[in-house]
């Protein structure tokens, strides 16, 4: 019986280390979402070729386009309304995104150095755990009677000598002590240890993998359509455009000297019925469909510094081409280039300064830009 709890436990914990947590997604896959696409697959240990064995449900992931395309997509909703008693404007938007192709999802890596193959390797199995201590509860039961046979001697002896008693002390803590150590509770906070482990465990692989992996190779595609009352109700909810996205990346996995260096982004982006600021008057505003097609490089440069984890420096270079197409018929272009470099200052802590231009705005002209900010992360 408590081996079968055990079990289960074993198959719960992997669910929610191993893929809860992991994948980003929040649309229905096989009847199973919020928490974790795959909560009802488990895993078997690893055998002696270190080979991981899964249950159908990773399985058809890993070898189903489909299965993939559907647990990577993801689904958004967002509503606004008016801060003040004159506006009474309701704001509704949806998006979705679709991740086609991700060569950083630590689902399908089998490798030595992924998430599943370290995660098993360095784990706690709660299944093993559970088993000693159903062997040690197994023997426990036979000493038990042997030592309450033993006290309840020494308890009928009158007159016990000074070495009698300090011996039937030990017993009884001793006796205590089995009880208390073969008791349910007991495997539970054992089992709750465990988990605890395993989550600290998950988040430090989590975080290394990620770094590894920064620059992975995907392609995704975005779409949001967005709605407004003015009024507030929803009958009269009007369409007020949409937002399209598509970016593809490269990492240069198949090639060894850029292959954690490296990174090309090509991204376009378009959006219907945009609303922006009027350069030529102030506080008016005007709607215009913006189209944005652009790309990024980006290169992990070398860490400076002495310690372990020391300064890192990346740099990037960016150009994009903007056309709008404005509610009055006019539609302008424009280019704009970015060169930035990015420090680590400490953990979590960044500075980032960015040098660029714009230019062939029909009403502004050319300008250049210096940006410096400091980016902290949680």
């Amino acid at each position: 019986m408590h081996q079968d709890n055990v079990g289960v436990r074993h198959r719960r914990q992997f669910d929610h280390f191993i893929v809860g947590s992991q994948c980003r997604d929040i649309v229905n896959y096989r009847g199973s979402c919020v928490y974790g696409l795959f909560r009802h697959f488990g895993f078997h240990r690893i055998d002696r070729d270190r080979q991981l064995r899964f249950f159908p449900e990773l399985l058809d992931y890993r070898d189903k386009y489909q299965e993939r395309l559907a647990s990577r997509t993801q689904f958004s909703f967002a509503t606004t309304k008016g801060s003040s008693s004159d506006d009474k404007s309701v704001k509704l938007a949806i998006g979705f995104r679709f991740t086609f192709w991700d060569r950083g999802d630590p689902r399908i890596d089998l490798s030595e150095d992924g998430l599943i193959e370290r995660f098993f390797r360095e784990s706690i199995d709660p299944a093993k755990v559970g088993t000693q201590f159903n062997e040690f509860r197994a023997k426990t039961e036979v000493v038990i009677p042997k030592v309450e046979k033993e006290i309840e001697r020494l308890k009928n002896i009158n007159n016990r000598s000074a070495p009698e008693d300090i011996q039937l002390h030990e017993l009884q803590q001793k006796l205590e002590t089995l009880i208390k150590d073969t008791s349910d509770d007991s495997l539970q906070q054992k089992l709750l240890q465990i988990e605890k482990s395993n989550r600290e465990l998950r988040n430090k692989l989590s975080q290394e993998i990620a770094k590894k992996k920064w620059n992975a190779s995907s392609w995704a595609l975005g779409i949001a359509p967005t709605w407004i009352s003015d009024d507030g109700s929803i009958d009269n909810m009007e369409s007020q455009g949409f937002a399209a996205y598509s970016t593809l990346a490269y990492g240069f996995e198949d090639l060894k000297g850029l292959a954690d260096k490296a990174q090309l982004v090509a991204h376009i982006r378009f959006r219907k019925d945009d609303i922006v600021p009027d350069p030529a008057q102030e506080g008016s505003f005007f709607k215009q469909d913006t189209l944005i097609a652009g790309f990024q490089a980006r290169l992990r440069g070398p860490t400076i510094g002495n310690k372990v984890g020391g300064r890192d420096l990346s740099f990037a270079f960016e150009g994009s081409y903007i056309y709008a197409d404005r509610e009055n018929g006019e539609t302008d272009s424009s280019y704009r280039y970015v060169l930035s470099g990015d420090i680590k200052l400490t953990d979590n802590l960044y500075f980032k300064l960015s040098l660029g231009n714009e230019s062939g705005r029909k009403d502004i002209n050319d300008q250049g830009f210096v940006i410096g900010n400091l980016k902290f992360g949680f």
